[in-house]
């Protein structure tokens, strides 16, 4: 799978933390993954919330939710206004959140060694890397399928290809956008839309995958926007 594109692989931008590999795929079996985060840098900013679903042949059949206690800022508190605002998760509720290591070492187990799969979710994958080894002395590195791309290679139209752009585009609801497991459910519906849709407009996976090779997306570039 991961020599459909080499063009692609050579031209995206090295991460800022190093990652499993990217791969172009319309897995059965994977776990779709969420984070949210103190800000955009996995260096320097934490994980507050993590989220998943695992599934196998097109079905859920485990779920992983949980906030994570950060280190404190300076001033006393866990995030700021702006978190707060776009996720809804207080200083209040991080107060009482597990501790981060403890999150992180649960959810390597459950994860184990499976495929990934989320929108922009290199972005998570980073956050993931960054944060277990700092904490845990090892790194997750699961390989993962972003199916940001997707998005972008079928409704290039489109003004945004934000998670919240492709809920509203195939009439799906996301009620708590901008929480992990809210994030994750809906990107799970969102790929089974866009698998369907570029079967049936390309024919077979080989095709849509050099459509996106050849239309030449990267998910990195909308990564800002996506806040």
């Amino acid at each position: 799978v991961r020599k459909r594109c080499s063009m692609y692989k050579e031209r995206r931008r090295a991460p800022a933390v190093s990652t499993g590999k990217s791969q172009l795929a319309f897995p059965d079996n994977y776990i779709v993954v969420d984070v949210e985060t103190t800000g955009l840098y996995p260096d320097r900013d934490r994980l507050i919330e993590i989220g998943a679903e695992k599934v196998v042949q097109g079905e859920v059949v485990d779920t992983f939710s949980s906030l994570l206690q950060p280190k404190a800022h300076f001033t006393g508190q866990f995030v700021s206004p702006f978190i707060t605002r776009l996720t809804g998760i207080t200083n209040a509720m991080l107060q009482e959140a597990p501790a981060a290591q403890d999150v992180l070492g649960q959810f390597t187990q459950f994860v184990g060694d499976g495929l990934l799969l989320g929108y922009n979710v290199g972005f998570d994958a980073q956050f993931l890397a960054a944060r277990s080894q700092a904490l845990l002395g090892t790194p997750i590195l699961n390989d993962y399928v972003d199916i940001l791309i997707y998005a972008q290679t079928l409704h290039p139209e489109e003004q945004g290809h934000r998670l919240a752009d492709m809920v509203r585009l195939y009439g799906l609801t996301n009620e708590n956008a901008h929480r992990a497991l809210s994030d994750v459910d809906a990107t799970r519906l969102v790929y089974g839309r866009l698998r369907a849709e570029a079967l049936a407009k390309f024919g077979t996976e080989e095709a849509f995958f050099k459509e996106v090779c050849r239309a030449g997306y990267h998910a990195e570039e909308e990564q800002l926007s996506l806040w």
